[in-house]
């Protein structure tokens, strides 16, 4: 399992003041069996899906690459689709 130490502070009321902003991809990996790839959370014990923060330089594609690499896991596949909230 993989684990995620971050804050997530979305649309929260008592939320501390941003002071810069880091874009990131979220990854949906599916495997053969059509199960679908969650880590849990560290801050909040939630799973999510795998993710990471985008670099310079990167295409959004490059970064969503990069973060399966990082699964310790072998996964193949393409992107699909970017889907983007602000």
């Amino acid at each position: 399992m993989v684990t995620v130490a971050r804050t997530d502070h979305y649309r929260d009321p008592d939320a501390p003041t941003p002071n810069s902003i880091v874009i990131a991809v979220s990854t949906f990996v599916l495997d053969d069996a059509g199960r679908l790839l969650m880590t849990r959370r560290t801050d909040n014990n939630l799973y999510a899906l795998p993710g990471g923060r985008h670099e310079l330089g990167e295409t959004m594609t490059d970064t969503a690459v990069r973060v399966k690499g990082h699964l310790d896991i072998p996964v193949g596949g393409q992107l699909i689709s970017l889907l983007v909230d602000s």
